[in-house]
């Protein structure tokens, strides 16, 4: 499953919806980030219906990791209604990554 990568004219109403977003901002040289991309893929299904999964590359959008401050790669934010409500930086153990995610969710993890 290939993840939907995300443009700066896109990205405020990608974010914004009732549905949360996980935004990987990356680069293509970074290592870190290419081995995130699976465990990221794998998500998505995991969460399908619960929680969005998009990608942006900072190398094209360089004004989002301005915005957002992004001073490392990976960084991941978690989106709920257009406000950030949790960063990771650096590349977690996948379960660590998934248990953040969950804690992030809150109530929205009982919605299946």
């Amino acid at each position: 499953m290939a993840l939907k990568h995300l443009q700066a004219g896109d990205f405020d109403q990608a974010v914004t919806g009732t549905t949360p977003v996980l935004v990987d901002f990356y680069t293509t040289w970074c290592g870190p980030c290419r081995t995130l991309a699976p465990i990221l893929e794998t998500f998505a299904k995991d969460f399908e219906g619960r929680l969005e999964i998009v990608k942006v590359n900072l190398e094209e959008e360089a004004s989002l990791g301005a915005r957002f401050r992004v001073s490392a790669v990976p960084t991941m934010m978690l989106f709920r209604g257009g406000i950030v409500v949790d960063t990771i930086v650096g590349m977690p153990q996948p379960q660590v990554l998934r248990e953040r995610i969950e804690a992030a969710l809150g109530s929205t993890a009982h919605a299946a």
